[in-house]
């Protein structure tokens, strides 16, 4: 971790981010919280993915709420959660630690068909 306390992360839709200019990078104090608006559209019929990378000497809390959503699903260095929206699976948060290719942290917020549409909110938290 630098010595201002800040950590990076690169953020990234899946699919055919390269040519979509989706990717989101920056740094992210201890303690501070960084959101993303994530957009489902509603004629959207497949999975969707976004995936975490950052340093393996970090630590993020990894959260997502659904649209119209009051609760964030969170999900801590090395741990997973189903995301459950008005008692459905709807998705899936994995945060490994330690990626074996390079040594960084990942994490992958899966979303099913049927999840609802609308701005999800994928939310990092700086530990």
């Amino acid at each position: 971790m630098p010595a201002n306390g800040s950590s990076r992360a690169i953020v990234q839709s899946a699919g055919n981010y390269r040519s979509a200019d989706l990717a989101v990078e920056g740094w992210l104090r201890d303690g501070k919280v960084r959101d993303i608006e994530w957009i489902i559209d509603p004629a959207d019929t497949t999975d969707n993915e976004i995936d975490v990378w950052y340093s393996g000497k970090d630590r993020f809390v990894i959260a997502i709420r659904p649209p119209q959503g009051s609760t964030f699903v969170e999900v801590k260095l090395g741990g997973m959660a189903d995301i459950v929206h008005q008692g459905t699976v709807v998705g899936r948060i994995y945060h490994r630690k330690n990626d074996p290719n390079n040594r960084d942290n990942h994490g992958e917020v899966f979303l099913y068909p049927g999840a609802p549409p609308g701005i999800w909110t994928v939310r990092l938290i700086g530990e």
